[in-house]
């Protein structure tokens, strides 16, 4: 171990002091562990120049330990061959090829599965050490997956988002929408504390003034004149608590669709009736007007596994959008002609059925 330690820095610089990766840096905790206090090795260390992989994902290169963590994850797991290796032997390199940004809705996983700081969050680049940070958990709120989180925080302002490991919704993964858009919870318009009218103006209060003052508002009214909307981004344990206060105050109007104007599909099924790591083992999947890449990045990881285990996915979609798996066969279909076309399965089906 301690050998193979010493290989492992032979070209490492010692760039701890001023590395983001310092503090939770695996090649550190493991050298500490293991390693040696000297080394045999007096040459000169490698310089290797920085790869631009884009606005997200900042490159350090000559700390490249060559584990090639990275390739691997876009290739076997994002299902997008954008890295690899370049050279052989103390000359390996790893880069893009042609040199362009990452692309894959899952990139921003290689910097955690970096075990140095080649790879690091360049949006959080030297904003703050791994120790200084408070770790909240939290869910990602653009998907209805309830991908786990973490959000870093320091002083109350979030820093950084990293996944939490959950075998059955997200593993250890998170999709660069989620793992960036922490940014813009901090605006200088963002309303940060309760504001009360007063005289024309809004004036900012405790928090207590503000429950006070909505509570007195709620009283005047009788159960049967109080509705509530909740934010589609919302958890279901906050939309549950919502639903308590208002059957409290003896009301039962509660909705989320904000932008709908049909409910007449309202007493519907339950749309995804299994668990989300079982379709991994489903034998046939239909996508309809759906572009999981885009709309549900994780769960495009998910069919992707599915396919690779031998389920046929179809898709038909008005557009003819980019997968990072094999459909076993699609259908690119005029917007207005969709209905028509799911109507047109359904018949063929029920005759197959019969």
């Amino acid at each position: 171990q301690r050998n193979v330690m010493e290989f492992l820095l032979i070209n490492h610089p010692l760039d701890c002091p001023i590395c983001d990766q310092g503090g939770e840096c695996e090649l550190q905790d493991t050298a500490m562990a293991y390693g040696r206090s000297v080394s045999r090795f007096v040459e000169g260390k490698r310089v290797v120049a920085d790869e631009d992989l884009g606005p997200l994902i900042a490159t350090d290169m000559t700390r490249c330990i060559q584990c090639t963590r990275c390739v691997r994850f876009m290739t076997e797991i994002a299902g997008s061959v954008e890295l690899g290796g370049i050279g052989r032997g103390e000359h390996l390199q790893i880069g893009t090829y042609i040199g362009k940004s990452i692309e894959s809705e899952l990139g921003g996983n290689i910097i955690d599965v970096c075990p140095v700081g080649a790879l690091t969050n360049k949006p959080f680049r030297f904003r703050a050490r791994a120790w200084e940070l408070i770790a909240r958990e939290s869910i990602a709120y653009h998907d209805a997956l309830g991908s786990n989180l973490y959000l870093h925080t320091r002083r109350g302002e979030v820093l950084r988002t990293v996944p939490r490991d959950n075998e059955a919704i997200n593993e250890s993964w998170l999709s660069d929408r989620d793992r960036y858009s922490y940014q813009g919870l901090v605006a200088e318009d963002r309303a940060t504390v309760p504001m009360l009218r007063q005289n024309g103006e809004l004036v900012a209060v405790s928090w207590e003034a503000a429950i006070s003052a909505v509570a007195t508002e709620l009283k005047r009214y009788s159960g049967e004149q109080i509705a509530a909307l909740v934010a589609p981004m919302a958890t279901t344990e906050e939309g549950y608590l919502l639903a308590r206060i208002l059957r409290a105050l003896g009301s039962e109007r509660i909705d989320h669709r904000l932008r709908s104007t049909d409910f007449s599909d309202a007493a519907g099924g339950v749309a995804f009736e299994m668990p989300l790591a079982a379709i991994e083992q489903a034998p046939v999947v239909l996508l309809i007007g759906s572009n999981p890449r885009l709309d549900q990045p994780l769960l495009g990881h998910r069919l992707r596994k599915a396919v690779l285990h031998g389920a046929r996915v179809l898709a038909i979609n008005p557009v003819d959008f980019d997968f990072h798996f094999t459909l076993a066969g699609k259908a690119i279909v005029a917007p207005h002609l969709l209905v028509d076309e799911l109507l047109a399965l359904a018949n063929a089906l029920a005759i197959d059925a019969n």
